[in-house]
């Protein structure tokens, strides 16, 4: 996505009419998928985090 980056055409809504910025896009968009399709699924992403502070209350004192 840096086609844009030092690029002399550049000029206000060129955007639309730049097939480098044009498949910059789509490169982004196949790796996206990628990503989505083959990403971790965690159902509970904070659970480590949670577990910590239950058990620090815990330890302290805390809200028992």
């Amino acid at each position: 996505m840096n086609s844009c980056y030092h690029c002399t055409r550049r000029k206000p809504g060129c955007h639309s009419v730049c097939e480098d910025y044009k498949r910059d896009c789509e490169e982004y968009e196949k790796r996206r998928a990628y990503e989505r399709r083959f990403a971790s699924v965690d159902s509970m992403p904070q659970t480590q985090t949670a577990y910590k502070m239950i058990y620090e209350q815990k330890k302290r004192g805390g809200k028992q």
